[in-house]
């Protein structure tokens, strides 16, 4: 998997190698398999962003429609990319867009999938929460000041988590939604759990969080005035360079956690 601008507007992509099970009578691939690549795709694609197991356990996203166009055969053992975007996002709908490319970057095959946020339980659609939306908007470019398709390198990351966090913060807004933001932000680009635990009572409180839950392994303390007010807590260990980004984000930070954080009484394991 790669964040990639070989083909705009799509900033993401998954590789993947044709299996000979995977292709028909004609030695070509079967087209219902394009469908596995997509699916696989769009799995990377959430994992990158930190939203494959966000969010609570009685929701989940279904297939609503799917448009295929096929444009030419892949063969046994050709290596394919296949390009991931969201196109848009809708009160209770994501729009994904995918093309599955041969090497020279020739469209293969190309969809357009709908799919729709649904209670398990009433099977009824449900308004895509903010967190997801933000972390997809940032990502796509469509937040407003959004950056370019970020640097891989660990002083790109640094540095492109630091821009970003200026840029949430400068947009304004609720505190809450700057810090939902901010924590999809830190755990897209360090690649790990990230959350938020407001000082509240002489103890913590747990507030927003993004990515795979992981237990804390690094903490970076977010103070106010001399005060501790709250702490960033990552599900991976960081370096010395990396902790002085974060302790840049948490000085921006600051100011927004001083409001706390009202948890629902939900759990803090997205």
């Amino acid at each position: 998997m790669s964040v990639t601008n070989r083909k705009p507007p799509f900033r993401f992509s998954h590789t993947t190698r044709v299996g000979f099970d995977e292709t028909d009578a004609q030695g070509v691939v079967y087209y219902g398999r394009y469908l596995p690549y997509f699916d696989r795709a769009r799995v990377e694609y959430l994992r990158h962003l930190g939203l494959l197991h966000a969010g609570p356990a009685d929701r989940e996203f279904v297939m609503r429609a799917n448009r295929v166009e096929y444009h030419a055969p892949a063969r046994f053992d050709d290596l394919l990319e296949v390009y991931v975007r969201v196109e848009r996002i809708g009160t209770s709908s994501a729009v994904f867009q995918f093309a599955a490319c041969d090497e020279r970057g020739d469209d293969l095959c190309t969809a357009e999938q709908v799919l729709v946020l649904i209670d398990r339980g009433t099977r009824r659609p449900l308004t895509v929460g903010e967190a997801y939306r933000s972390a997809v908007d940032l990502f796509e470019g469509r937040a407003q000041g959004a950056a370019p398709v970020p640097d891989d390198s660990p002083a790109g990351r640094r540095g492109g988590a630091v821009d970003a966090i200026e840029r949430i913060v400068n947009r304004e807004g609720e505190a809450d939604e700057i810090l939902r933001q901010s924590v999809a932000t830190i755990a897209k680009r360090f690649e790990t759990f990230c959350g938020i635990r407001f000082v509240e009572d002489g103890g913590m409180v747990d507030g927003p969080s993004a990515g795979r839950f992981a237990e804390p392994r690094a903490i970076v303390a977010i103070t106010y005035d001399g005060s501790s007010v709250a702490e960033i807590a990552l599900g991976a260990e960081v370096g010395v360079e990396d902790r002085d980004a974060l302790d840049r984000i948490a000085a921006l930070l600051s100011p927004y956690c001083l409001v706390g954080w009202d948890t629902g009484g939900e759990s803090w394991n997205p």
